[in-house]
């Protein structure tokens, strides 16, 4: 990427990126092929401050990719200093996520004998990328003499073209509720047995409120977020769990407290409302945990080494997805991290 400065009122950046990812799966392709994914990227953005206390950031990235095709993501920005220790922004942009290689070829497959056993996710044809529109209206604020660092925002936010997966039966009682569109593979002997098939969901709206807080001293630091979110609309989506599908409230608390020799200790508390997960999931209750770590840095203060000792979910095991089957267990690791 590169910057530069045209006048005291007008700077730009512009930059290009270029990736390409490799894979091949008998079992989730049903084939010895290697599928390539390459994405190629330009982005710009262009800052112009007419005034000393008023800027527009103005910006885009134009992108490739083999299962996504050609996409532009504008964005633009306004920021107001109201005095030298608070801003008021307001910011709107559309952006993507293309689809994944899986996504794009997923023909999964229980093969014995050259007889095909069982049926998981398949890609009948190639969906489209996931966008997201935004709206945000945001105030940061600092307290120099305090060390405090304080946001908070409103947002607006529309998800459109979910990629999601349906269940449909090939035989048996659960063809004449929910039949496949497409016939079964050659050799396929099971009866009533279900396959997942990709597709593109409608999409949903959300608005919402979040607050942030940033407290340093000399002996550690304290951070905080709490996040309202409120799904208020669903459109063509045959999950009618969507509108239930993000917790109403979430949170965290965060104490770091400053050791000797370069030791540091931090503990965080997060909260989670409850919610529905999709594809046939539970209502979750409520949750509180708590992690902790024990780090201690070494080398050269530039060098980011560390080693650490990790511990999540004090309070014990909890539910994911499902209130009986899947659970999140409490776990303590070590790590250790080297800079160059």
């Amino acid at each position: 990427q590169y910057f530069d400065r045209i006048n005291n009122e007008l700077k730009y950046l512009v930059g290009a990126e270029w990736s390409q990812g490799a894979a091949s799966s008998l079992r989730y392709f049903s084939s010895d092929e290697t599928f390539r994914d390459q994405n190629a990227q330009v982005f710009g953005n262009l800052d112009w401050s007419p005034l000393t206390d008023l800027s527009f950031n103005l910006g885009g990235s134009f992108e490739y990719n083999t299962y996504g095709g050609e996409l532009f993501s504008p964005r633009l920005a306004m920021n107001y200093k109201l005095d030298p220790h608070s801003v008021v922004r307001l910011s709107a942009g559309q952006a993507y996520r293309h689809p994944s290689m899986l996504e794009s070829y997923a023909n999964e497959s229980l093969i014995f004998e050259g007889k095909v056993l069982d049926t998981g996710l398949r890609s009948l044809a190639q969906v489209s990328p996931e966008r997201v529109r935004h709206v945000d209206l945001a105030y940061l604020m600092q307290i120099p003499e305090w060390k405090l660092d304080f946001d908070v925002r409103v947002f607006l936010e529309k998800y459109d073209r979910f990629i999601d997966d349906e269940t449909c039966y090939f035989t048996g009682i659960g063809a004449s509720l929910q039949p496949c569109p497409f016939p079964p593979p050659g050799n396929f002997p099971a009866v009533g047995d279900s396959v997942d098939y990709l597709l593109n969901q409608g999409g949903v709206s959300t608005r919402g409120l979040e607050g942030r807080f940033d407290w340093r001293q000399d002996w550690g630091r304290i951070v905080g977020s709490v996040t309202l979110v409120n799904i208020f609309d669903v459109e063509n989506f045959t999950d009618r769990d969507a509108i239930k599908s993000a917790p109403e409230a979430a949170g965290h608390l965060m104490l770091i407290k400053y050791l000797p020799e370069r030791w540091r200790f931090s503990l965080g508390y997060y909260y989670q409302g409850s919610m529905m997960w999709l594809n046939d999931g539970d209502q979750l209750k409520p949750r509180n945990l708590f992690n902790a770590k024990l780090s201690r840095a070494f080398g050269d203060p530039g060098a980011d080494n560390e080693f650490a000792i990790t511990a999540l979910s004090l309070s014990g095991d909890y539910p994911e997805f499902n209130e009986t089957k899947l659970r999140q267990e409490s776990l303590l690791f070590a790590t250790l991290r080297l800079g160059f």
